[in-house]
């Protein structure tokens, strides 16, 4: 029994471990930015590097906890920032002068 289970426990080293940590971490961070979470889990899981594609996506909504969206510029910032991190600078400028 345990010879025929040695060739594919190559196998599923190389393409399982990997695959399954590449389907967490795409699900955390599909649902961090509003987006199909089982869709980029399931791709994610197949070729790992739609981790990095998805890491870097922008949200498509609000998503409380994570990410605000801006009603004066339109853009998405993380929450852990008080505001908008793309138009904020240029609304404290503008307060400054006259």
């Amino acid at each position: 029994m345990m010879e025929s289970i040695k060739p594919f426990l190559g196998v599923i080293i190389v393409f399982g471990i990997p695959g399954i940590t590449a389907a967490a971490l795409s699900w955390v961070f599909a649902r961090r930015r509003a987006r199909n979470p089982l869709a980029w889990a399931l791709v994610s899981s197949i070729l790992p590097v739609f981790v990095f594609v998805l890491y870097f996506k922008k949200p498509l909504a609000e998503v409380p906890g994570h990410f605000r969206h801006c009603l004066a510029c339109g853009e998405f910032s993380p929450w852990k920032y008080g505001g908008c991190i793309y138009c904020k600078p240029a609304n404290q400028e503008s307060e400054r002068t006259p």
